[in-house]
């Protein structure tokens, strides 16, 4: 469902400046189609030399749309606009005050299985046995500190590998809101590449260790970074 909320609105972007409505004027905006980021709160931007004046409403679109200033000044205020419903909230605090029951360090742990087994060629697909001996890494980390897992996945998982390694640790197969504000509600999140954990991270300011390199060893602290955008 959401995947066709987002085709429909990038339709509706894409199209809507064609249409003249009541005389308003529309503007799209495209980000970079490669790697580059477009960056939107700086002086040499067009926005802020004379673009209003040709548009009255302006759409961007794009992957590579960055505003860095604005994140970081009006983060609070996005974090309050995007706050679960009351229902959400309210299974996510009572699951998270079951699980710290006896817990020291609470981690979170995301394994995106489903479109990264073939998204560029399947180099962010880790196997589970990996994801385990890099939560061992993250529990020696802690020395004596009881540390437990939060392991929330897009598919159903064999926890055997987990339960093998003799980890304390529970496996989220709940609504996919709830599993993310419930990783956000963690002390430290560990996720590949993906905007799942780093929203995790912004909106909890958690601090995140993106594994893009897996045989990379998790051997501090200082590896993990709170994501700001």
């Amino acid at each position: 469902m959401l995947y066709y909320l987002t085709y429909c609105f990038a339709c509706f972007a894409y199209y809507l400046p064609r249409l003249a409505v009541n005389g308003l004027r529309w503007r799209t905006i495209r980000g970079p189609a490669g790697g580059d980021d477009l960056v939107l709160d700086v002086p040499s931007f067009p926005l802020l030399n004379g673009l209003p004046d040709t548009a009255h409403v302006i759409f961007f679109q794009g992957w590579n749309l960055r505003a860095h200033h604005s994140l970081q000044k009006h983060g609070d205020r996005i974090r309050e606009y995007f706050t679960p419903l009351p229902r959400y909230r309210a299974r996510v605090n009572e699951f998270i005050l079951t699980v710290r029951e006896g817990c020291d360090v609470l981690v979170g742990v995301v394994i995106r299985h489903g479109d990264y087994r073939t998204w560029l060629n399947g180099q962010y697909f880790y196997s589970l046995e990996t994801y385990a001996a890099l939560m061992k890494q993250v529990e020696e980390l802690f020395g004596g500190r009881k540390t437990k897992f939060i392991i929330c996945s897009d598919e159903e998982q064999d926890t055997t590998v987990f339960a093998a390694a003799k980890m304390d640790f529970c496996f989220r197969s709940g609504h996919m809101i709830e599993n993310l504000y419930s990783l956000a509600e963690c002390d430290y999140i560990v996720s590949p590449p993906s905007t799942y954990g780093m929203w995790a991270s912004f909106y909890g300011k958690v601090p995140l260790y993106l594994i893009d390199d897996p045989a990379q060893r998790i051997s501090t602290t200082d590896s993990f970074a709170v994501c700001e955008g």
